[in-house]
């Protein structure tokens, strides 16, 4: 994901107000506490900090400050003043997660799905690095591979309606289009129809992200020095492979 592709992605810039919309915090508590039960099943010792690289707009950092000292990466600024305003008590930090170095070690790393928008597998690696420049000896790192090669469906299109409190209603109407069978990399596209106090707008909105094969997110980030440790996240009727990076003791 270089720079100027994520500035050319609307939902975390100028329609960020969005975002929000697309659940409530409480919509997130049921993943959020099968992510901490994986981590500590899997790190040596306790988990006291965590990493959470690409946070958003914080809606699983809500949920992980319960049970640890929670810092927050993401490269959008609007992002990141939803974060802060939903978790007041935590740090958070304007970073690119490919390349961020805080310069300091956490129990744990959590990586959802913001890895997407790594384009390429070069840069995919680099956000291994990343964790792994970041997880003190013992620690994990969460990862959910949220679209791969093999669970990706051309021309998918789901359909979803949200409206807030301040009288704005919003149909959004997402596609992810493959180019061709074996590219690695799809289109996913947002449109939106605003009604504001009943006038209505569109917007549209395209975000390039990765797709690459299960093996190369098993594969890959061992040669870095990580064990890997694979699950599956079952939840309301969705079904995803759960990674999980150990850094090895000292």
């Amino acid at each position: 994901m270089n720079q100027e592709l994520h500035k050319q992605q609307r939902l975390y810039h100028e329609l960020s107000w969005i975002w929000p919309l697309f659940g409530t915090v409480e919509d997130y508590r049921e993943e959020s506490e099968i992510f901490v039960r994986y981590l500590r099943d899997n790190i040596e010792g306790s988990l006291s900090t965590l990493l959470d690289l690409g946070c958003g707009g914080g809606k699983n950092a809500f949920h992980f400050r319960r049970h640890c000292a929670l810092t927050g990466v993401d490269i959008s600024p609007a992002m990141l003043a939803q974060a802060q305003e939903l978790n007041p008590p935590s740090r958070f930090v304007e970073g690119d997660m490919r390349s961020v170095d805080l310069r300091e070690e956490f129990d744990a790393v959590f990586l959802n799905d913001s890895s997407m928008y790594m384009t390429t597998r070069d840069e995919l690696m680099q956000l291994f690095r990343t964790a792994y420049r970041h997880l003190r000896p013992g620690g994990a790192a969460l990862v959910t591979a949220e679209v791969t090669s093999e669970s990706f469906v051309h021309n998918g299109c789901e359909v979803s309606n949200y409206s807030d409190d301040r009288g704005r209603e919003v149909c959004i109407i997402e596609q992810d289009y493959r180019k061709s069978p074996d590219a690695e990399q799809f289109d996913l596209t947002f449109v939106f129809l605003i009604r504001e106090h009943g006038r209505q707008r569109i917007e549209n909105d395209v975000h390039t992200c990765g797709l690459f094969p299960l093996d190369f997110w098993r594969e890959a980030p061992q040669t870095l020095g990580f064990s890997v440790r694979e699950m599956l996240l079952e939840t309301e009727g969705v079904v995803m492979p759960i990674l999980v990076y150990c850094k090895p003791p000292l």
